[in-house]
């Protein structure tokens, strides 16, 4: 093919039209507009799917702690791996019978359950949808306005006499379970870890059926509860 041809070739070629750019980028946008939601949404399945695996190991580690012979026995019964476990003082909140603070300045040493029953968190929020670390995780007695924000504590009855604990003691302390799980979960937040460094975004903790359950560790009230579209 000579050089003649080469160049009428070229000449004869056409390339696309302003209308067809235009057609072909609207073509474009409407794949884009069915294609990323679907990708968004598959993309959040994933990370429920991976925050249900983890939350059903951690189950599954805490269900072997509870028959482990390692178990620190509590008047001879099984105890639940969580933070109140190793609050072996036996300092108890009794109440103030309104004679105190409303606002608890000492931290409860104890709790007359230690780490045999589980239980549920209380928090409640100032209002801005963000756990304040300096002033909203103070911990509240029992006669204090129920929507005083911060940390609350849990009324337990045993033998007869009422006790309050904070109701922290009832978060998982991994640090229990370190010779059972090859690395902490990564979605474990610092409440779960107190002598290792967890950053995660959930707090787990223990119900009073022994099951594992979460908060979101940035907004730990009860409406939070379970997988916040966040993993890990």
């Amino acid at each position: 093919m000579n050089t003649i041809n080469i160049k009428n070739k070229i000449k004869n070629s056409k390339g696309f039209t302003l209308i067809e750019l235009i057609v072909v980028i609207a073509i474009m946008g409407v794949l884009t507009s069915i294609v990323t939601p679907s990708l968004i949404r598959h993309f959040g399945q994933s990370q429920e799917q991976a925050y249900r695996q983890e939350v059903a190991k951690i189950q599954s580690v805490v269900d072997q702690y509870l028959v482990s012979e390692n178990n620190p026995r509590w008047h001879g019964e099984m105890q639940l791996p969580i933070i109140g476990a190793t609050k072996i003082s036996n300092k108890f909140y009794e109440g103030d019978q309104n004679s105190q603070p409303n606002i608890l300045t000492e931290g409860i040493n104890s709790n007359p359950f230690l780490g045999k029953s589980g239980g549920s968190p209380k928090w409640v929020d100032d209002g801005d949808n963000k756990r304040d670390q300096s002033t909203e995780n103070i911990l509240n007695d029992e006669d204090s306005n129920p929507n005083q924000f911060g940390w609350h504590v849990s009324k337990i009855t045993y033998q007869t006499n009422t006790y309050y604990v904070d109701s922290r003691d009832y978060l998982i302390n991994f640090d229990l379970l370190a010779n059972m799980f090859r690395s902490y979960p990564k979605s474990a937040a610092q409440e779960n870890c107190p002598t290792t460094t967890c950053t995660g975004s959930y707090i787990y903790f223990i119900d009073k059926n022994g099951t594992v359950k979460t908060l979101l560790a940035e907004l730990p009230i009860e409406s939070k509860t379970g997988f916040q579209n966040i993993f890990p």
